[in-house]
């Protein structure tokens, strides 16, 4: 059966029946030609040598020599080629097994027109083959290849669930609860979390919660979506929060709530990025952050939450401390600082600390006509304790203007920085890293910077320079245990423009 699959799969033209008919001169003469066109850069013929190396014909079988000739072939467009790299994938063979690959590869070659790899999925589906099954039904849920069709997409991912795939448990549970099944979708996602699978433990507690297909058992949900968040799912991460500020299925505790955002948001929950911008804002559970509160707006501005913000801005933030904070920083932008102390002074009279702190900064801003360093960093010592924001702050001007300002030579960059980072503050864990990656103050070492990037990509707050960087230590293996060049290329996706100028433009 393997055989047969594997054949029924296999794209790749070994040697056509033209060659076959030659003579054995004559076929030398021809598979010569073949690699001399293959290594001239030819996508055909490297499809065809990966091919020949693949099934052993001409050469003896090298699964790692085929993957290098389809992946050079696939890298040039060929369609062919991309569906045997993702057979490669699906198998394992010559590259380590990787099914979601092998699907990202089946589907790219598809979408280039192999419509033979899909009959071909279609058919082995039919003889019962689980990948084959998962894949087809897939293919219907997400009509990236073929129509949507969720009605079609059911039987196929039945079969593979009864089977005992794991992934067609939960996708089959997401199919039957769109279609308002829920009693059967309940029962899907129960057996996939029996087997550990965080997404079917999400579902399954959110239905337990909900009593959607089951009967309401919120604590019994919450265990269920405390195993899911811990192995990192961004669903459950964020409803985990919901639980803990509600109180549902656990103890009300506001703190915890706040922990659970934080990551759902750094995973990219565009919900959880307003929710935790909103807990900065109002200081619940945890200390009110306005320079945190607008960078998790800025970020949920960005990801899908415009029209939420808007209408915050008109229906609750008009003649707010938080909007004059963004005036003054506006403001500050513009070069306008008295505007911009006027708005910080009523940020400071709402005991809100970012008044203060942002006053110091403009105080330190030698641009600033009535500049006063020293009296800037005594402003800023005050707000030392247990404020990130005040420790960054006096760090940064601590290395900006050196030690021969007056009062400078009393600030301990290193520590301020470093106290600041304690606190998760993203722009103090990119900073820290990059005085670490540079060997500047602080020892040079690659090893703790990737500590701190680590930290501040996992909380989805890596700024664009301390990206590449992490990202290239990452390929190279660079203060890293070993190298990884898929999480380089997922930290250098995350590299985006902020959103906060267009917020602050929303500000009169």
């Amino acid at each position: 059966m393997k055989k047969q699959y594997i054949i029924a799969l296999l794209c790749a033209t070994t040697i056509s029946a033209a060659i076959q008919a030659q003579s054995i001169t004559e076929v030398s003469d021809s598979l010569r030609a073949i690699v001399r066109s293959a290594t001239d850069g030819n996508a055909e013929a490297q499809n065809i040598v990966g091919g020949w190396f693949y099934e052993g014909k001409h050469v003896t079988r090298d699964y790692e020599q085929a993957f290098r000739w389809w992946s050079k072939s696939a890298k040039s467009g060929n369609a062919k080629a991309i569906g045997n790299v993702g057979l490669c994938y699906q198998l394992g063979r010559g590259v380590e097994a990787d099914s979601l690959q092998a699907v990202q590869y089946y589907t790219t070659s598809i979408r280039k027109g192999n419509k033979k790899l899909f009959e071909s999925h279609v058919a082995l589906a039919d003889k019962g083959n689980v990948f084959s099954n998962v894949f087809v039904g897939e293919s219907y849920i997400e009509g990236l290849i073929v129509e949507r069709n969720r009605a079609k997409a059911i039987p196929y991912l039945r079969t593979a669930a009864e089977k005992g795939s794991v992934d067609a448990c939960v996708s089959l549970a997401r199919a039957l609860y769109r279609e308002k099944r829920v009693k059967e979708a309940a029962l899907w996602a129960e057996r996939g979390a029996l087997k550990g699978n965080a997404e079917a433990e999400y579902l399954y507690g959110m239905f337990l919660i909900r009593g959607w297909g089951v009967a309401q058992n919120a604590e019994k949900g919450a265990d269920h979506l405390f195993k899911a968040a811990e192995a990192r799912n961004r669903a459950a991460m964020e409803l985990m929060g919901d639980c803990y500020m509600s109180g549902t299925g656990v103890v009300r505790n506001e703190a915890a709530a706040v922990n659970w955002y934080m990551l759902a948001a750094g995973a990219g929950s565009g919900l959880a990025q307003m929710k935790l911008a909103d807990c900065f804002r109002k200081g619940i559970g945890t200390e009110i952050n306005y320079d945190r509160a607008l960078y998790w707006y800025a970020e949920a501005y960005r990801n899908g939450h415009r029209k939420d913000f808007e209408d915050l801005v008109k229906n609750e933030l008009a003649g707010s401390p938080f909007e004059a904070y963004m005036e003054g920083l506006k403001a500050v932008y513009f070069r306008d600082f008295a505007a911009a102390l006027k708005c910080f002074k009523k940020v400071e009279k709402a005991k809100i600390p970012e008044g203060r702190i942002m006053t110091a900064v403009v105080m330190c801003d030698q641009d600033y006509a009535k500049h006063n360093v020293s009296k800037g960093i005594k402003m800023l010592n005050k707000e030392l304790g247990g404020n990130c924001l005040a420790n960054y702050f006096l760090a940064l001007i601590g290395e900006e203007l050196g030690q021969e300002a007056t009062g400078v030579d009393d600030i301990d960059v290193y520590a301020c920085m470093s106290a600041a980072a304690l606190y998760d503050y993203g722009p103090a864990l990119c900073h820290l890293g990059d005085m670490f990656y540079e060997g500047r103050i602080a020892e040079q070492s690659y090893g703790a910077a990737c500590e701190s990037y680590a930290r501040a990509f996992e909380l989805g707050q890596l700024e664009e320079r301390s990206a590449r960087r992490y990202a290239d230590c990452l390929r190279t293996g660079r203060g890293v245990k070993v190298s990884d060049k898929r999480l380089a290329n997922r930290v250098l996706a995350s590299i985006h423009t902020s959103a906060i100028p267009t917020l602050l433009g929303l500000v009169k």
